[in-house]
């Protein structure tokens, strides 16, 4: 099965969420991209992935691709194991870095298929 290129709309660490994918099951013909790097998930591994950004998957092998998925929110506590990891600036991006190009583009796909464009979405259009 294929999940096409697609952002997700403030799942980033800068909007105060954060996404972890716990792979389950996987196999060597998941081709799992995140802004144009491929990356390996392997079984038992934890990875923030910061859906904000263009990422893909494809599962060309028999065996099921199975992850754990949580969205959580960010606090004091995330904060000082994330920060422990990667200085601050890799993970918290200006909020001018959510410009208007990235705004309509996501707009644009809702439209295109036809599915309601979300309440927050709109209201960052107008601002």
């Amino acid at each position: 099965s294929i999940i096409k290129p697609h952002k997700d709309f403030k799942m980033g660490y800068e909007d105060n969420n954060f996404r972890i994918h716990i792979p389950i099951t996987t196999n060597d013909q998941v081709s799992f991209i995140l802004d144009d790097e491929k990356l390996t998930l392997l079984p038992g591994q934890c990875w923030y992935i910061n859906a904000n950004f263009t990422h893909s998957v494809s599962n060309f092998g028999v065996e099921d691709r199975v992850h754990l998925v949580i969205d959580f929110e960010r606090n004091s506590w995330s904060d000082q194991l994330f920060f422990s990891m990667v200085a601050k600036e890799t993970l918290v991006l200006d909020d001018n870095q959510m410009n208007t190009e990235f705004i309509e583009n996501l707009i644009a796909q809702y439209e295109k298929s036809g599915i309601e464009i979300p309440e927050d979405l709109s209201k960052a259009r107008q601002q």
